[in-house]
């Protein structure tokens, strides 16, 4: 999922730590403008061949997601994008 902040509250109608819930509840949230949490494969192909630089944070620092890199990396690769992605780390 693509979101700011480890936990729901700040930026949906959702409440507690995105971590605590699956993707199918993460669907279920609302961000303020009525959409739902997109996944990364979602942003990707939002985002096309458009002409922007990318800069993926992980915020590790206080949960740890094991195995995330192996999950971003492939579809980062597969995705058509003009300019090479800046991976960020929060540990």
């Amino acid at each position: 999922m693509i979101i700011h902040d480890e936990t729901l509250h700040r930026t949906t109608n959702g409440t507690g730590q995105v971590a605590d819930y699956t993707l199918a509840e993460l669907w279920q949230f609302r961000l303020p403008n009525g959409e739902c949490i997109p996944t990364l494969a979602d942003f990707l192909q939002l985002v096309g061949t458009a002409p922007v630089q990318l800069d993926l944070e992980f915020k590790t620092d206080v949960e740890r997601y094991p195995g995330i890199e192996e999950t971003v990396l492939p579809l980062v690769k597969e995705a058509p994008l003009a300019k090479p992605v800046i991976f960020s780390f929060f540990n």
